[in-house]
């Protein structure tokens, strides 16, 4: 006969320890509130695994996170955010139009880039933003907020939910350990893997609010130490070339689909080695329409088709899915050795794709609503969770506690404003 499962009260429970999740975590704990975690919203890697995401163009939400980067690397003793800048290079009708400052700045640029070999004969032009734009280590940024959530009284289970149940006041999640987790409110932050999930909330008549999984491929180019040590001074690159982009594979009304792509400056990875991350790719899809299962991107995807993406290169070729899977991949990461090959002075040693997901909405803006009375969904960041992640969780933590009639206690984190998104 099986022992007894465990059983733990707390006031408010997060499902997900991402960076949302996590944020949504410090800002309850630091507020007084008592808050469990369950970090572990799914099998699958999310944008919370990688050691770098870009800041780049910025919005009030991102700009308030970066405000309080700082603050949190020091209460934390973590760091993650490098403020390095960011290039934005764009095509130019003229050179005789660039100011002084552009020209310096762009002489600068060719100590480590070839811009003119794919940018054609019109040129481009650039800009540099030197505040509050850069790059963060997403695994740092998790750290940083788990160790000031547990400073204030917050608990982490290394344990996933798999049912949740019960109404406001009185809700019980129920982890695959077999423990049970009674709070008050309840937050979903799973980021875009809640629709693989639907029967999680479904004894509370609620479902998760609908997103558009898109497929991501990104490619990261070893390279030499010779390189890495000249790219260093290297800031973020946002690039819109004129020509060498073939149109994107698929788009849909308020995806974020165009013809650019991104460069890190040289990361260390776990293996020891220096490499520059490229990404946005063209042939980037939706999920729900790979392996002809899907009519668009209102359809959710099935378990098979994410797993298959994210087996990339790798997924069996076999079946119509795995073969679109391993074609698309292939030309992602065929586009993105060229981009290398055209754009940088620079010794590299080959390089590999990975493929990862991304949670997008028709508007455009991220969805934070409940689900049901108590319950909240936080989700569909489109790509800017890195950036936005310290001010959503504050806005989520202030909503959390004001359906269980607590007032937020603001910590000074940030001078976000719940509705800016």
């Amino acid at each position: 006969m099986g022992g007894i499962a465990s059983s733990e009260r707390c006031r408010v429970c997060v499902i997900g320890g991402g960076m949302v999740g996590s944020a949504t975590a410090m800002h309850l704990a630091d507020a007084g509130v008592d808050v469990h975690v369950l970090s572990s919203g799914s099998s699958l890697p999310s944008s919370s695994d990688d050691m770098s995401r870009l800041i780049g163009p910025g919005d009030p939400a991102a700009d308030a996170s970066v405000a309080g980067f700082r603050e949190l690397e020091r209460r934390s003793g973590e760091s993650f955010w490098h403020d390095a800048g960011m290039l934005e290079v764009v095509p130019a009708h003229s050179r005789a139009d660039e100011p002084a400052s552009t020209r310096k700045l762009l002489k600068r640029a060719r100590q480590f880039l070839s811009f003119q070999e794919f940018f054609g004969r019109r040129g481009f032009t650039a800009h540099l933003t030197e505040n509050g734009r850069g790059w963060m280590d997403p695994r740092g940024f998790c750290r940083a907020s788990r160790t000031v959530a547990e400073q204030g009284g917050a608990r982490w289970h290394h344990d996933r939910a798999v049912h949740v149940d019960g109404e406001q006041g009185d809700f019980v999640v129920t982890t695959h350990g077999g423990t049970h987790l009674h709070a008050k409110a309840v937050v979903l932050a799973l980021g875009a893997f809640a629709p693989l999930s639907p029967g999680l909330v479904e004894a509370c008549d609620a479902t998760p609010l609908p997103t558009t999984m898109w497929g991501k491929t990104v490619y990261h180019a070893r390279i030499s130490e010779a390189s890495a040590k000249n790219l260093a001074p290297m800031p973020p690159l946002w690039v819109w070339p004129i020509e060498g982009v073939p149109e994107p594979t698929v788009s849909y009304e308020g995806a974020k689909a165009g013809s650019y792509f991104y460069i890190f400056p040289p990361v260390q990875y776990e293996d020891g080695h220096r490499y520059l991350k490229i990404g946005h790719s063209p042939h980037d899809p939706v999920i729900s329409t790979l392996g002809g299962k899907g009519s668009g991107p209102e359809v959710a995807p099935t378990a098979e088709q994410v797993t298959t993406w994210f087996d990339g290169a790798a997924a069996d070729a076999s079946t119509p899915l795995g073969q679109e899977v391993v074609q698309l991949t292939a030309n992602s990461a065929e586009f993105f050795e060229r981009v290398m090959g055209k754009t940088f002075a620079a010794e590299w040693e080959g390089g590999y794709a990975t493929n990862c997901v991304t949670a997008k909405t028709t508007t455009g803006k991220r969805l934070l609503e409940q689900i049901a009375p108590g319950l909240w969904h936080q989700t569909g960041c489109n790509g800017a969770g890195a950036a936005a992640a310290l001010a959503w969780g504050e806005e989520t933590a202030q909503a959390v506690l004001h359906t269980i009639g607590e007032d937020y206690k603001q910590t000074g984190w940030t001078a976000w404003r719940p509705g800016q998104d």
